[in-house]
């Protein structure tokens, strides 16, 4: 009967153990600042998209119904939606805000990381309320920049601006 030789050890000493888990951790440490980065990015970048799609599903449905929608921004709550109510009218009297919340079957919000920080809507800057875009059935709209941003992070470099052209309504999404 042949016994094990103790100069050939079967299995590993416990200092490889270590240095092995100690490599792992270091290795997570180094991957998980990168990884919720850029999940981050990814999140930014999505609502972007949406955002922009929503401006070009208003404008179109404007154009086939032959009457004008509206697109809302509520910028306190960073949400948006679409609305085809003919009531709207474009004078700052008759516009309820809360009422078109109210009323809105759609309302999209972006995710809880990422705010709409501001409106520039016809030649004016908005940073606060709900802000009402008209889309008419011609295509034309108003000139609108709506400004994205990771929540408590102002000054990244991976905010974006959602651009609406007044005339042929046409959306471009510009990095910051």
């Amino acid at each position: 009967m042949k016994y094990l030789s103790k100069k050939f050890p079967s299995g590993y000493s416990l200092i490889e153990l270590i240095v092995v888990l100690v490599l792992i951790g270091i290795l997570s440490v180094i991957a998980t600042p990168l990884l919720v980065s850029s999940i981050m990015k990814t999140k930014l970048k999505t609502s972007a998209k949406e955002l922009a799609t929503t401006f070009r599903y208003a404008r179109s449905q404007a154009i086939s119904a032959k009457k004008p929608y509206y697109f809302y921004v509520d910028i306190d709550n960073s949400s948006y939606w679409v609305s085809s109510d003919v009531e709207n009218v474009e004078s700052e009297d008759s516009f309820d805000a809360e009422e078109a919340r109210k009323t809105a079957t759609n309302i999209r919000n972006t995710s809880k990381e990422i705010i709409i920080k501001k409106v520039d809507a016809a030649l004016s800057t908005i940073k606060e309320g709900i802000v009402e875009i008209p889309f008419y059935p011609q295509g034309n709209t108003i000139e609108v920049i709506v400004y994205l941003e990771k929540r408590n992070e102002p000054n990244s470099d991976r905010n974006y601006e959602i651009h609406l052209d007044e005339i042929t309504g046409r959306v471009k999404i510009m990095k910051r």
